[in-house]
């Protein structure tokens, strides 16, 4: 039925496919396709385009539509007409139904059988980290962008634990979060009391809160993990084992009552179900009545600080908390582990010569490349520091073409093209280390103001410091993208549900007329069962047939 679709929508849009798929006017042999790319479509190419299309003898343009959701609703468009770009950048998540059902029509390129030639990509592809980056025919079909392994972190005000401990009082026995993973959800529970109830701010006003989060439920994650785990995972033992959908535990169960009684007591953000942006959730703890926010770190940094009340003296960040013997399991904590990507690029089956796209990213893919396509060229952009740092060269980055580095700011507030090559970011961040069993990426966090590194090196640390492992037993759905499309897009809906359910039953409102933890936890359950083991028998089919089970 799909590939009738397609054909009905390839003849409707014949005449638009026509005008928008070839580009190759300027005797080009590559077209690259990635959102916010659309500054370079047809632009005046930069040394480090030239010097790359050099090392490698490909001959590409960029070449793309600003803002993600107007990109990939045109790439839809696009592929469904038969004028997919040759090499496309697609972002997705959970939901991998578009990935399967694009290699299922042929519409994307496997990877596999040309990987010998390619030595680069194929340690990549075969590394612990991306092994299970396939579709549901067991085949590779991307290359992952390559991100740091985790992108949460958990911002505290640290000057509101020296304003406690220096006044004297009922909550002058507070202290910092150890990093030693000591510090537990009890600990933890304290913090939201003193920063709710201690009067952190110092203005004689009960106007402060513990935490702000945002409406999702993924964003309790950091504390999440003290009681259970986040979707699917492989539980009992290798001799007996089952998929279990996390939300249907009582563990999970026992997170939202913790949850509940922190919300009830007022130590979380009233309204954080609000918060659907980023935007609407940071400006909260920017404006300073909030102890701790749940984000992203390391890029997010400069953004956090900017327009706050504080400063980044005043701002730390803290291990996530981890279960005990009284709330949650006990030992159990961490943050998520997302293995280090975020999406990745395509090869069509209008691609004219695979093998050029595959040797161009097989050398961006290597330490030499990736530090070309992220700093550009040694010498002329960057030079080397004692200490083996990368060394911005200003006078060399100012005189490439506009939208070639991205903007930041000198010492004296100056925007200048101190910061990352701007398009090398959607590929890959600097690879430092390389090999099947592990592949990490330096992200030196070049071009920020001191204080702003600073703040941002430790949340990498803190991040990495506190990753949740992969179990030998759950390495088989470690970054897997194979599921198929009714599993995907089930899963997709359960989580929406279950995040609508567990707001109401945090908050305490009511939903379709039922209220109450119990209520709600029995009415959710009985809404999903019927997905959750059609899910689980799928899932565990689609494993055992690609021999993971």
């Amino acid at each position: 039925m799909k590939k009738i679709l397609i054909l009905i929508l390839s003849l409707i849009f014949i005449l638009q496919a026509a005008a928008c798929g070839n580009k190759k006017q300027n005797n080009y042999d590559l077209e690259i396709q990635c959102f916010d790319w659309a500054v370079y479509d047809g632009a005046t190419e930069d040394s480090i385009m030239t010097a790359l299309k050099e090392k490698t003898g490909v001959n590409f343009y960029f070449s793309g539509i600003n803002g993600q959701d107007a990109y990939n609703k045109q790439l839809k468009m696009n592929i469904n007409t038969g004028a997919a770009p040759e090499v496309f950048f697609y972002a997705f998540g959970t939901d991998t139904s578009d990935v399967n059902f694009w290699a299922e029509e042929g519409i994307i390129q496997p990877l596999d059988d040309y990987l010998d030639d390619y030595p680069n990509l194929k340690t990549l592809l075969n590394s612990n980290q991306y092994k299970n980056l396939i579709a549901s025919d067991g085949k590779h079909y991307f290359i992952p962008r390559l991100t740091t392994a985790n992108n949460w972190g958990i911002y505290m005000r640290k000057d509101w634990i020296a304003n406690l401990q220096n006044r004297g009082g009922q909550y002058s026995d507070v202290k910092y979060p150890a990093d030693d993973g000591s510090f537990t959800i009890k600990d933890f529970e304290y913090l939201l009391e003193a920063f709710t109830l201690g009067d952190p701010d110092g203005n004689g006003k009960n106007d402060t809160f513990g935490l702000t989060l945002g409406e999702q439920l993924f964003w309790g994650l950091p504390m999440m993990y003290a009681f259970c785990d986040y979707g699917w995972t492989i539980t009992g033992n290798q001799n007996n084992k089952d998929l279990t959908y996390s939300y249907t535990t009582q563990d999970f169960k026992n997170y939202i009552n913790w949850m509940a009684k922190m919300y009830k007591l007022g130590y979380i953000d009233k309204t954080y179900y609000e918060n659907t942006t980023d935007e609407a959730k940071v400006a909260k703890f920017q404006r300073g009545k909030y102890g701790m926010l749940i984000a992203n770190t390391g890029s997010f940094v400069p953004w956090i600080l900017s327009n706050a009340v504080f400063s980044a003296d005043d701002v730390m960040f803290i291990a996530p908390p981890k279960g005990t013997s009284d709330i949650g399991r006990n030992g159990s904590g961490g943050f998520m582990n997302f293995g280090g990507w975020w999406g990745g690029f395509f090869i069509s089956h209008n691609c004219n010569n695979i093998r050029n796209a595959l040797k161009l990213f097989d050398y961006i893919y290597s330490v030499e490349g990736s530090r070309l396509i992220n700093y550009g060229i040694e010498g002329v952009h960057y030079d080397i520091g004692e200490e083996g740092e990368i060394v911005a060269n200003l006078e060399g980055r100012n005189k490439e073409p506009e939208n070639t580095f991205s903007k930041a700011k000198d010492e004296n507030g100056k925007e200048v093209n101190i910061g990352y090559v701007y398009w090398a970011n959607y590929i890959t961040l600097p690879i430092s280390e390389f090999s099947t069993d592990k592949i990490t990426v330096l992200d030196t966090f070049e071009g920020y103001k001191p204080e702003e590194k600073r703040l941002a090196t430790e949340s990498a640390k803190m991040s990495n410091n506190h990753l949740r492992p992969i179990n030998d037993l759950n390495q088989s759905i470690f970054n897997f993208s194979g599921w198929s499309e009714d599993f995907s897009i089930n899963t997709s809906e359960m989580d929406d549900l279950v995040s609508i359910y567990a707001t109401c039953m945090i908050t305490g409102n009511s939903y379709e007329g039922t209220s109450g933890i119990d209520n709600l936890w029995n009415k959710l359950q009985n809404a999903i069962s019927s997905k959750v083991a059609l899910c689980k028998s799928d899932g565990i089919s689609t494993l055992q047939s690609l021999g993971k089970w």
